[in-house]
């Protein structure tokens, strides 16, 4: 063959190629609907613009024609960080589905963090059959749905490491907040933009957020807008930084510096702080970077407060509230930033884990949601990560326990004016709103109801209308035994809070008063710990305090603490021995008290000829004698007592032998005799008071209700070891003819 035959195969191969290739190029648009490009040459083609690596399936195509006999194309299926997790069942999927004539290519590395993986499908560069068509474009649409199930599987790099490098110079003391790869939802990217709209306008700004995933959310949404403008930002992890180190910060920063308001560090005493802050801000605002300063509204009020009689100025710095977040977001927000440790997440994974995160937290108010959030989605992450999810006890069950948690080593750091917590409050609306209370109240207390009736609207009314930064409140009035501690006791029970009893007579003067409730000043005895109030104030779940016997307290403590009751009852706050304020929003204060000097009786007796007084009769009698042992001023703010009337003998009698039976179950109970149920005869209540001295009867029901367990217990123990092996687990309880309690078994 001679040298023109060699150049004549040669061309008719350099044409059938391209011919060949511009069928494959027609066929790969026609399978992945992407817009190909060929070049100038017309001996390779390529997808132009390069398809959204955010997008699903197949995001690129490159095809070409090696050594005039093959057709080679390569298909981009998946793009992203080079250390993330890649579970082996999609890999292993797309391995097995390759088929004849593809092969996994090498991967490429497209950034210092990034890389692609592709599969080349090699054909002769002959024109192909109808049949060999529909084999290649099937091949195709198989890829596609590979790289979509694959996509799905592996975690997206999204900007993450374009700003890496961005922020390669600073690196140790900022790390550039990624913007968001989700939907954030209008109202936040809205805020977001208008916060941008303020950094733009030379003036700093301060973030507050209500919990720290609101918070993360919110920069997240900044750094989105931001990207669209062109720049970034940069979070501040560190522990603290001085002023000066700032501004030598915010001068080489890439983007935006956020810093946590608690992070900084201006060395000065708090006297000079509200100056120091002033000098800094207006310092910042001489550079061409500005300052996002985050925290909640009380640790950004005290770095920004202005000092006494300082002049306050909403440019510096420019408050932002972060505005509401739908859930399903927060949710999805907490499990994609918590699978940044575990190299990320795919999206098909991602929507299993959050709907294991709503489904365990789904039971809880929105608030504490909230605020579990973040630690719920860190531990749900870590098991999927580790593979143990079956070794491990259940997501719900890690709620539940994480929920009930109360203890803490110094409660919640309240500053003036702070508002009763959103979980607080919840708890309050739904308790005390509960259709059931009352009947709950009826349950326990007897012959009190018009009593329970005014309390219940007491407290649903304090607890809708009171302003946030009060103590509810309520005083109820009584003689001694007629329920009123009981009912306190009862109020804290059904809000699952805490009981504290504050006894006013067991002071004996205004100094001791105040070292218990407010503790000692510095160099005391005991000064290193916070007063009763501080430490019940501080309880996150809220407490119950009740203030008994006021009217029993000596003269001096009875002002002090009538005075010190008035400032928290007005501010919701009060002042620790060593001049911290701390916030009393979270407390319900239940003044129970009597009258002295006998007229809790007086007070219900008629006067001269005329009849027994009415309801409200008595009421304003009440009202005047608290009037004069406290001050009008301490019965405003605390409303019109609720009367809990003396008690007749009925209820007394009924009183008696409830109570007689609960002592007895008690009893039985811990001397282990097996017992499940205890009946008392009718009429005991009544012959118990019977056969009491005239003396013991006179001292009330509290006195009459101890008689009657001491009765029960005597029984009881005398019993034991005569009919210990009766094998009856019903108790029978009455009373004989010389006064002694009688207990059979049933």
């Amino acid at each position: 063959m001679g040298e023109n035959d060699f150049l004549i195969n040669d061309a008719w191969g350099r044409e059938s190629g391209k011919r060949a290739l511009e069928q494959v190029m027609e066929l790969c648009g026609g399978a992945t609907k992407l817009k190909l490009v060929p070049s100038l040459e017309g001996d390779s083609f390529a997808t132009v613009p390069e398809r959204d690596p955010k997008t699903r399936g197949i995001l690129s195509l490159k095809g070409s024609i090696q050594d005039n006999s093959t057709v080679c194309v390569t298909v981009e299926v998946f793009r992203g960080i080079k250390d993330g997790r890649v579970p082996l069942h999609s890999l292993f999927r797309l391995l097995a589905d390759l088929g004849e004539g593809c092969r996994l290519a090498s991967p490429t590395d497209l950034a210092e963090h990034e890389t692609s993986l592709s599969v080349e499908i090699c054909a002769d560069a002959q024109p192909m059959s109808f049949a060999r068509s529909n084999r290649f474009s099937a091949t195709l649409k198989k890829l596609d749905r590979l790289a979509v199930e694959l996509q799905d599987a592996l975690p997206c790099s999204g900007a993450q490491s374009n700003l890496i490098k961005v922020y390669e110079q600073v690196s140790e003391v900022l790390e550039p907040i990624v913007p968001g790869s989700f939907v954030l939802g209008s109202r936040l990217t809205q805020w977001a933009r208008e916060t941008l709209d303020f950094l733009n306008g030379s003036s700093c700004v301060a973030i507050y957020a209500p919990s720290h995933i609101r918070l993360n959310i919110a920069l997240t949404a900044l750094a989105e807008c931001a990207e669209e403008f062109g720049t970034s930002l940069g979070l501040f992890v560190l522990p603290a930084i001085q002023p000066a180190k700032l501004l030598e910060l915010v001068g080489k920063a890439p983007g935006t510096v956020v810093l946590a308001a608690t992070k900084l560090s201006m060395g000065t005493n708090v006297y000079e702080m509200a100056n120091e802050v002033r000098s800094l801000l207006a310092s910042i605002s001489f550079s061409n970077n500005r300052v996002i300063f985050t925290g909640t509204f009380e640790q950004l009020q005290e770095v920004f407060h202005g000092g006494q009689g300082g002049a306050c100025d909403p440019l510096v710095p420019v408050m932002r509230r972060v505005p509401e977040v739908q859930e399903s977001a927060l949710i999805r927000f907490a499990v994609r930033r918590a699978a940044v440790k575990a190299g990320g997440i795919g999206s098909a994974a991602e929507q299993g884990l959050c709907q294991d995160v709503s489904d365990a937290m789904k039971e809880l108010a929105p608030s504490q949601r909230e605020r579990l959030l973040p630690a719920v989605a860190n531990r749900v992450v870590k098991v999927w990560d580790s593979g143990k999810s079956g070794s491990l006890p259940s997501t719900q069950s890690y709620v539940n326990g994480i929920a009930e948690l109360s203890e803490t080593p110094g409660g919640l750091s309240a500053k003036p004016r702070v508002e009763r917590s959103p979980d607080v409050q919840d708890r309050y609306v739904q308790a005390l709103t509960d259709e059931q209370l009352l009947a709950y109240f009826q349950e326990h207390l007897l012959a009190q109801d018009q009593a329970l009736e005014q309390l219940i609207d007491r407290l649903r009314t304090e607890s809708l209308t009171r302003p946030l930064h009060q103590p509810l409140r309520y005083c109820a009035q009584g003689t001694p035994g007629t329920g009123k501690s009981e009912s306190a006791v009862l109020v804290a029970r059904r809000l699952g809070i805490p009981f504290i009893n504050i006894d006013a007579a067991s002071m004996s003067d205004h100094h001791t008063a105040s070292a218990q409730l407010l503790g000692s000043g510095r160099g005391i005895v005991g000064s290193h710990q916070s007063g009763r109030l501080e430490q019940a104030a501080k309880h996150h779940t809220g407490v119950l305090i009740e203030v008994s016997d006021l009217d029993h307290a000596v003269p001096s403590v009875r002002s002090a603490l009538a005075d010190l009751f008035l400032q928290i009852l007005e501010t919701g706050e009060a002042q620790s021995a060593t001049g911290a304020m701390f916030s009393c929003a979270g407390i319900i204060l239940a003044f129970t008290m009597n009258l002295p000097l006998g007229m809790d009786e007086g007070v219900r007796k008629s006067l001269g000829f005329n009849s027994t007084p009415d309801k409200a009769e008595v009421s304003r009698r009440v009202a005047s004698e608290i009037k004069q042992m406290l001050s009008s001023a301490f019965l405003s703010r605390v409303g019109t007592p609720i009367l809990f009337d003396p008690l007749d003998g009925d209820a007394v009698a009924g009183i008696v032998e409830r109570a007689v039976g609960q002592a007895v179950l008690s009893a039985a109970d811990r001397l282990r005799l097996g017992v499940t149920d205890v009946v008392v005869e009718p009429g005991l209540g009544k012959q118990v008071i019977a056969a009491m001295e005239p003396h013991l009867v006179s001292f009330g029901a509290r006195a009459i209700l101890e008689h009657g367990r001491s009765l029960a217990a005597k029984a009881l123990v005398g019993m034991q070891g005569k009919t210990a092996s009766s094998p009856g687990r019903t108790l029978r309880v009455s009373l004989g003819s010389d006064g002694r309690m009688i207990i059979n078994r049933e």
